[in-house]
Parts: C-alpha cells; sequence; structure tokens
C-alpha cells in the first residue's frame, strides 16, 4: 500500500476516535458550553440558530454528515496531493512510472491555450528548428562552430574599454623664500677673514661660527649630545675615547682658578689617550668616536688659550687628517650597504633600520663637522684652508623629524610623512625655499647660518616670507 494514503488514513482514523469519545455538539464544544444533547438541535444552538451537529449520534438519530467542510477540504488536498508524489517502495528505493514523461509541455507552462494536438501530449517541447543544437556534439568534444539563431549573429555594440582612475598628481609647492637671497648669500672674505672685529661679533658669519665652537666642550658636558652625536648612537656600546672625552669636558667645564692646572693636566692626558685609543679602532663606530673625540677635546687645547696645549694640537694635525680620510672611505661603505645610489637617499627607498640610519648620518655630520673645525683654525691663523680637505661629494640629511626620532615606529613615520632634504655639497636650494622653522634641526642651521648669516637666518627661524 503506497504510503500518502496510508498516512490519509491514519489521521482520519485519529481524527474518528476523538469524536467518538465526544457527546456534546461541535458548537458547543467550541464554545466550552454545557449541551443538553437534546436531538435533533440542542437547546444552546436552538437559542442562537447555530448548526448543531454532534460528531457520534445518540441510538436512533437520524443520519447527518459528521465532518465539517475544513475536514473534507483537508481530505480532498491530501488525497490529490498524493497522486503527485513519487512512489517509494518500503526499502526506499525510488521507482520511476513506466507511464511518466519527463518532457516538458511549453503551451501549459505559459499557460496559453492548446490549439494543436501535439500540443495536448503532455511533455512535448518544440525547438526552433533554426537553432542546430546536436547534444552528441557535447558529449564527443566537438568544437564545431554552432548555427546559432540570427539575433545571436548581430554585431555588438562598441563599448569603449574602461580604464583604471588614475588621480592627477599633486600640485607642486609654492616656495615661500626667495632663492636669490640664498645664492647671494654672505661675501667670501667676510667668511675667511680673522679681523678680531668679526671674529668675536656674534653677529657676523665667522663670529658665529667662532662661538659656537668654542662653547662645544661645555654642551657636551651638560648633555652629552652634540648636533653630531645622535642621542641613541652610543646606547649599545661606548668607546673609551668618548668617555676620556666626556670626563675632559665636564673637569674644564666646571673649572675654577684653583682647579685650572688639574684641569688642563687632565685635558692633555685626555688627548694622548685618544690618540692610544684611536690607533686600535678597527669598526666603524670606533672609527667615528675617536675622530668625535680628539674634535672636542681639540676645542679646548686650541681656543683655552694655553700654548702647550695648542702646540701639541697643531703636532697632531696629520693624525686628524688621516682619521678624517678613513672615516670618508667608511661613510662610502656604509652608504653602498644602505643602497644609497650616487650620495643620494630616497623617500621611497628607506633605510634598513633606524639604528643603521643613526650610525651613517652621524658619520656624515662628524665628518662635515671635523672639517669645519679644521678650516675655523686656519682661518683664524690667516690661513687658506687646504683644498684636498673638501673633496666633493660632503652630504647629510637636513631634517628634525628624522634626527629627533625617539623610536623606530617615530622614525618611519617621519620618513614617511614628514619633509627631509638631502644637502649635497651644502647645496640648500631645496631646504631654503620649502623647509620651515621645524624641519631645521641644530647642525642644519649651523651651517645654513654659515651661507645667509645670523640676520637672514634669524628671519627662516620664524617662518616668515622673504621679500622677492
Amino acid at each position: 500500500m503506497d504510503e500518502p494514503f496510508l498516512f490519509t488514513a491514519s489521521k482520519r482514523q485519529d481524527r474518528q476516535g476523538a469524536a467518538s469519545r465526544q457527546k456534546s455538539c461541535n458548537a458547543c464544544v467550541r464554545g466550552k458550553r454545557r449541551c443538553d444533547k437534546t436531538l435533533p438541535r440542542c437547546t444552546r444552538c436552538a437559542a442562537k440558530g447555530l448548526e448543531c451537529v454532534y460528531a457520534k449520534l445518540p441510538p436512533g438519530a437520524p443520519a447527518t454528515s459528521t465532518s465539517s467542510p475544513t475536514e473534507e477540504e483537508e481530505e480532498s488536498s491530501m488525497s490529490s496531493a498524493a497522486t503527485h508524489v513519487d512512489d517509494y517502495s518500503m526499502g526506499g528505493a525510488f521507482e520511476m512510472p513506466s507511464t511518466y514523461d519527463m518532457h516538458l509541455d511549453a503551451a501549459a507552462a505559459c499557460g496559453g491555450p492548446s490549439t494543436s494536438a501535439s500540443s495536448t501530449q503532455a511533455g512535448t517541447l518544440e525547438l526552433d528548428p533554426s537553432l542546430d543544437f546536436n547534444i552528441a556534439d557535447l558529449i564527443q568534444g566537438n568544437t564545431g562552430d554552432w548555427s546559432l539563431p540570427p539575433f545571436l549573429e548581430e554585431p555588438k555594440m562598441n563599448f569603449p574599454v574602461p580604464t583604471m582612475f588614475q588621480p592627477a598628481p599633486p600640485p607642486a609647492p609654492e616656495p615661500i623664500r626667495d632663492i636669490m637671497i640664498l645664492r647671494n648669500g654672505i661675501a667670501r672674505d667676510e667668511c675667511l677673514s680673522a679681523d678680531p672685529l668679526l671674529v668675536h661679533d656674534k653677529r657676523t658669519v665667522v663670529g658665529f661660527v667662532h662661538d659656537w665652537v668654542r662653547g662645544m666642550p661645555d654642551v657636551f658636558a651638560r648633555t652629552r649630545l652634540l648636533p653630531f652625536i645622535h642621542p641613541r648612537l652610543y646606547a649599545g656600546s661606548l668607546p673609551r675615547p668618548m668617555m676620556a672625552a666626556f670626563g675632559a669636558c665636564a673637569a674644564y667645564s666646571g673649572r675654577t682658578e684653583a682647579t685650572r692646572p688639574w684641569v688642563l693636566k687632565l685635558v692633555a692626558d685626555t688627548a694622548r689617550e685618544i690618540l692610544h685609543e684611536g690607533k686600535v679602532a678597527t669598526t666603524p663606530l670606533e672609527k667615528m668616536a675617536r675622530l668625535q673625540a680628539h674634535t672636542i677635546v681639540d676645542t679646548i687645547r686650541v681656543f683655552d688659550g694655553d700654548i702647550a696645549l695648542r702646540s701639541a694640537s697643531e703636532r697632531e694635525r696629520d693624525v686628524r687628517k688621516a682619521w678624517l680620510m678613513d672615516l670618508l672611505q667608511v661613510k662610502d661603505e656604509l652608504e653602498r650597504e644602505e643602497g644609497v645610489v650616487v650620495g643620494e637617499a630616497k623617500r621611497d627607498e628607506p633605510p634598513r633600520s633606524w639604528e643603521s640610519w643613526i650610525l651613517v648620518e652621524s658619520v656624515r655630520r662628524t665628518i662635515l663637522m671635523a672639517l669645519a673645525f679644521h678650516c675655523l683654525v686656519q682661518v683664524l691663523k690667516s690661513e687658506m684652508p687646504d683644498p684636498d680637505m673638501w673633496p666633493n661629494g660632503h652630504d647629510f640629511t637636513a631634517s628634525s623629524h628624522l634626527w629627533n626620532a625617539q623610536s623606530p615606529v617615530d622614525f618611519f613615520r617621519a620618513w614617511r610623512e614628514k619633509p627631509h632634504w638631502w644637502v649635497k655639497d651644502f647645496g640648500f636650494d631645496a631646504f631654503w625655499q620649502y623647509a620651515r622653522a621645524e624641519d631645521a634641526d641644530e647642525f642644519t642651521r649651523l651651517f645654513l647660518t654659515s651661507h645667509v648669516g645670523p640676520d637672514t637666518m634669524d628671519e627662516f627661524m620664524s617662518t616668515k616670507q622673504v621679500s622677492t
């Protein structure tokens, strides 16, 4: 027996079983009222004009319909649905009736009347004869062209191929200063003059540089930092020459008339210790430290006024020059490791690490500071600076954001987002035109002042536009 019919019969028997136990009429049961079971209609149904139907008629009662319209509709729908349910065997195997036609009736599917005898056949679909669709070709992998209907062979409209949106490049920044002020600069005679009126006047170029160099030992003793000594340069290792120089500067900065002899003796011994330790320097950090320490201690020996100290500094001039040339080779090697092409760092090519940039940038600035000190001494002696001491290729990075970064995260963020300039052979053109006061670190201010003078540099630091 088919399962759908078993399900319908079982449901009907359950309903009849429930009705066999019911003695009140259906209306009283639904209204939850007491029924007096009067035939043919109970008193309540007669009073309210309700249809009185008993699920189980008392003996001798006339036969009436015991099923409601809702029940009849439900049974009818169940039986009609059962006719469309596929037959299943008791084991669950699917059986396809032999009379079942898998074809579709296109007219019946579209809802239109069938006018031909063939259309009344269940499951017949008429295809367009112009469509040559051979299923055998697909099965056998036939790659021949299909015969498509005419509407598929019409030419397509030629739409333009969309291209990727390319935003316009940002406009070039507007210069905020006149480049001619920088190029005119300070007269060469003023820079190389040893006139006491200029040397001891801080508002002149030579006087400004002279005053800054003389104050270098005091600044180093208070802060252990200088514009060419980065705060993190010796975080992992402190070479002995730098420690000796720091001790000498601290003693010299706090000297009194009573302690002056001992302090000068300490300075002389420190210079000899730096020479001794410098001879065995091998690493780039040690080679840079010996030149930094020697330059700082030399500022004391040259500008203190003691003749013995100054004479010792003069005798060591060739040693200082040899160390300087050695550090130039170190700079070239470090820049090659950093990938600096043709002596220029690019924004889209950041350094390998923050520490590697600190080392190579400190080397660049140490070289420039040693050269500046050497030239200042020769100018004060009314001598021309040695031309071989200034070969081409001296450069550094002008940016307070990079030099003053407190962590690798701050450094690389500043590299991407903050302005920085590559100053080569003291070419300050781009920096002068576009930089603002907050972009200049102390080292940049020192060397830019030697080009434009203290008065013009004050205008630069106020970030006011110089009249063109």
